[in-house]
C-alpha cells in the first residue's frame, strides 16, 4: 500500500517529497516499539517505580517479542518450515500473538527472578501497550499484510498489484492477473489501530484511578484487547478458519485468554474503587 499512499500524496501536493517522507513498514514498526518503551519508562518514573528496571524491561522485552513473533509464525506454518528448515534463518513473516506471548512472558520472568513486585509494572505496561498496535498496524497496512475480506463499504481499500491480497485474489480467481488493483477489502489493520488507540486512552485514565488495585489495569487491557481482536478477526481475509465454529487461530486464542483473564480477575478479588 505504501506506493499508492506515496503516489496519492505526491499528486495531491504536486511534489515528490512524500517518496521520502512516508515511512516504510519497518520504520513504523520500530516507531511503535520505541513509543511504547518511552511511555512505559516515563510512567514508571512518575509512579516511583525503578527507571533502570523499566529500561531493561523495555529493551529485553522488545527482543523477546521479536523472537516470539518469528517463532509463532514458523509454528503456524510448521509444514513449510519442516520442508525447508533453513527458512528459520530468513527474514520473513511474524505473528503478533508471538510478540505478545514472548514479550509479556519475558517481562514477568525478569521481574520474578529479580524478586520485584510484578503487578505494578504490569499495570503500567497495560496502560501503555495500546500504543503498540495503534502505530504498528499501520506497518501492516503499508506492507499489505494482515488484510481484510472483500467488501463494498465506502471506506474499503484496494491494494496495488503484487501485494499479498492481490496475489491471493488472483489465485482464487477473484481478479485477472492483468488487473492493476485488488478487489476492495476491509482495512482491518486500521480497525485495530483505531480500537487500540481508544483502549490506550481509556486505560491511561483507568490506570490513574485504580493504582490501589495492582494488576487490575493489565487484566483490563488484556480483556479489552482480546474482545476487540476477536470481533475484528471476522473481517480478516488472509487467515484460515476452523470448524465447528469457523473461527481463526487468533479467535481461539482470544477465547482462551478471555476465560483465563476472568479466572484471574475472580481469584484476585479485584474491586473497582468507589468514587
Amino acid at each position: 500500500m505504501r506506493p499508492r499512499v506515496v503516489e496519492f500524496l505526491n499528486e495531491l501536493c504536486n511534489t515528490q517529497l512524500f517518496t521520502y517522507l512516508v515511512p516504510s513498514g519497518t520504520t513504523i514498526y520500530l516507531a511503535s516499539v520505541l513509543t511504547v518503551a518511552l511511555v512505559f519508562i516515563k510512567r514508571c518514573e512518575r509512579t516511583g517505580l525503578s527507571a533502570s528496571h523499566a529500561l531493561y524491561l523495555s529493551i529485553f522485552t522488545a527482543m523477546a517479542a521479536a523472537f516470539g513473533s518469528r517463532i509463532f509464525y514458523l509454528l503456524q506454518h510448521i509444514s513449510s518450515t519442516l520442508a525447508n528448515p533453513l527458512v528459520i534463518f530468513y527474514c520473513g513473516g511474524t505473528a503478533s500473538w508471538g510478540a505478545y506471548l514472548g514479550g509479556i512472558g519475558f517481562f514477568i520472568f525478569y521481574l520474578f527472578i529479580k524478586n520485584i513486585p510484578i503487578r505494578p509494572y504490569l499495570d503500567v505496561l497495560g496502560s501503555s501497550l495500546g500504543l503498540g498496535p495503534f502505530i504498528g498496524r499501520w506497518s501492516c497496512f503499508m506492507n499489505g499484510c494482515c488484510f481484510g475480506s472483500t467488501t463494498h463499504v465506502p471506506w474499503s481499500v484496494r491494494f496495488p498489484k503484487y501485494s499479498q491480497v492481490y496475489q491471493l485474489q488472483v489465485n482464487n480467481g477473484l481478479i485477472d492477473y492483468n488487473s492493476s488493483l485488488s478487489e476492495a477489502v476491509h482495512p482491518v489493520q486500521l480497525y485495530e489501530s483505531l480500537t487500540t488507540l481508544v483502549i490506550f486512552l481509556i486505560l491511561s485514565w483507568f490506570w490513574k484511578k485504580n493504582r490501589d488495585n495492582p494488576g487490575l489495569t493489565f487484566l483490563t487491557y488484556v480483556l479489552m484487547y482480546c474482545i476487540t481482536r476477536f470481533v475484528i478477526e471476522f473481517f480478516r481475509g488472509d487467515v484460515d478458519r476452523y470448524s465447528p465454529l469457523n473461527l481463526t487461530v487468533s479467535q481461539f486464542i482470544c477465547l482462551i485468554i478471555i476465560l483465563t483473564t476472568i479466572i484471574f480477575w475472580i481469584l484476585g478479588n479485584f474491586r473497582l474503587k468507589s468514587e
